[in-house]
């Protein structure tokens, strides 16, 4: 008679054991997912207005709609999930190596149509991921001023593609208390990081074409309109969040139950994801002209605590929570390229 572990193994392990298998699975469903995106595009698509002067640039030379437009979307997804799973085998956020990170991060992007193309932010998020490894490098260290510096450099990158993200950094701070690595001297260090990458782009930029500089300025400095919220849902949308929200409820829990207590650390660091994911959601909510810049940014984070939960708990309610996310993201997939 096979144990219950033996039987959640038969499917879920598969995309748990970084493997070649598990790693030509989630290959193989991207492909399959951005193909049908592109060939059965919705009509109605989400209109992003330009998030920074170089979203402005690069969205002038990608037609989003076009195949180019949703193969470097496919290609920025997939180079992101490798971050992710990079960063977990790197700072241990979860106790045991597993692929779910990025099997996460591809569902939840690929089933999202609208969100298949290319946004600017995905190369924002590339940076916010290098800013979370250096925040969770200051985790116990002596004098963390140096890694503090780093992260501030690297949000300030992620704002040069979406100026928005500079609003994280409020929430990079609560995480750095959760690490107990906060102090006058490396917040400092922080605002000294970003200043330090503003000052040599817009120094520069003034040397070359001052007029331009100006124009750049004035962008970032009128960013904080946030415009009335208008939402357009149906029942699969509401069923799809709604799954989302149900996994990020138990996953939280699980964070903070006594089960996790033993591993420390990665409680902590993940700690620090929630904090972001907060100013996420925020941002998702209060910026709705901009939702595609910030549906990557809240996937990302999601996928972490997703692939924490499902890494850990092998029982059949989490089973169960894991198919309800996998079905409601495949109606919400079907309706899109099939209803829309």
């Amino acid at each position: 008679m096979k144990s219950s572990y033996s039987s959640d193994r038969h499917y879920l392990e598969r995309l748990i054991e970084p493997n070649l298998s598990s790693v030509m699975l989630i290959f193989g469903l991207s492909i399959v997912l951005w193909l049908l995106g592109y060939a059965f595009q919705p009509q109605e698509v989400w209109n992003c207005e330009p998030s920074s002067p170089i979203d402005c640039l690069i969205s002038e030379r990608v037609d989003s709609m076009s195949f180019s437009g949703y193969f470097l979307g496919w290609v920025s997804v997939l180079a992101v999930a490798v971050m992710l799973f990079a960063l977990n085998e790197r700072d241990n956020m979860i106790s045991q190596r597993t692929i779910l990170p990025i099997f996460f991060y591809v569902l939840l992007m690929g089933a999202n149509v609208n969100a298949q193309s290319f946004v600017t932010s995905s190369v924002s998020n590339v940076f916010v991921l290098l800013a979370m490894h250096n925040v969770f490098s200051g985790y116990r260290q002596f004098y963390p001023v140096r890694s503090t510096f780093n992260m501030g450099a690297y949000l300030a990158l992620a704002s040069l593609f979406c100026e928005e993200y500079l609003l994280l950094l409020p929430f990079f701070c609560l995480g750095m208390l959760r690490l107990n690595t906060l102090s006058l001297r490396t917040f400092f260090a922080g605002l000294l990081g970003l200043l330090a990458v503003y000052s040599l782009l817009f120094g520069s930029m003034y040397l070359i074409d001052d007029e331009f500089a100006l124009t750049v300025y004035e962008e970032y400095a009128s960013f904080f309109y946030v415009p009335a919220p208008e939402y357009e849902v149906n029942v699969l949308i509401l069923l799809f969040y709604g799954a989302q929200s149900v996994c990020l409820l138990f996953a939280v829990m699980s964070i903070f139950s006594r089960n996790y207590v033993d591993n420390m650390k990665g409680s902590k660091l993940l700690g620090v994801v929630i904090m972001l994911l907060i100013g996420a959601i925020l941002m998702f909510h209060l910026f709705t002209n901009k939702m595609p810049s910030f549906y990557p940014l809240l996937a990302m984070l999601e996928s972490i605590l997703f692939a924490h939960y499902f890494t850990l708990h092998k029982s059949m309610f989490s089973r169960i929570i894991f198919l309800t996310l996998a079905c409601s993201a495949t109606l919400y997939f079907l309706n899109a390229i099939i209803f829309q």
